[in-house]
This record gives C-alpha cells, sequence and structure tokens, in this order.
C-alpha cells in the first residue's frame, strides 16, 4: 500500500487515483498511447500499469512528480462492472 499526503498532490492526481481505486483507469497524456493505469486484476488494493491493454507491471508506485502531475486523465468503469 503506498499513502499520500493529499495536501501535496494536484487534484488530477487524486480524481485520478480515487477513479482507479473504484475499478476505472485513469493516464497522463504525456504516456505513451496505449499506457493506463488500472486495478490490479490478481492483488486486491494494487494499481498496476497496462500497456496496449496488456497487464505490464503488476504493481505501481507513483513518484512525486506524478503526484503533482496536472495531465491526468481519468476514466470511470462503465456503469455495471
Amino acid at each position: 500500500m503506498q499513502l499520500f499526503n493529499r495536501n501535496a498532490c494536484s487534484p488530477e492526481f487524486i480524481h485520478a487515483l480515487d477513479t482507479v481505486l473504484a475499478g476505472g483507469t485513469a493516464r497522463r497524456t504525456s504516456w505513451p498511447e496505449g499506457q493506463f493505469l488500472a486495478p490490479n486484476p490478481t492483488v486486491a488494493g494494487q494499481i498496476a500499469v497496462f500497456r496496449d491493454h496488456a497487464l505490464s507491471s503488476p504493481f505501481w508506485m507513483a513518484r512525486g512528480d506524478e503526484e503533482r502531475a496536472t495531465d491526468w486523465v481519468a476514466t470511470p468503469a462503465a456503469e455495471g462492472q
């Protein structure tokens, strides 16, 4: 589990993180197309990195620049998922 000081994070990051933890996805516009964060399908409560819709890294840990970034785009989980 990774802890965040929400007061030191950008609102965009907080929204993206909350969306992923609720089952959605998030990505930064500066990342390569097809790379995004989503819940780890095998370990509850962990966030994983996906590239081209395939699991790339089972555990993601934010770096300081990611916590302050404003280019996060979040996509909520589809209704009924």
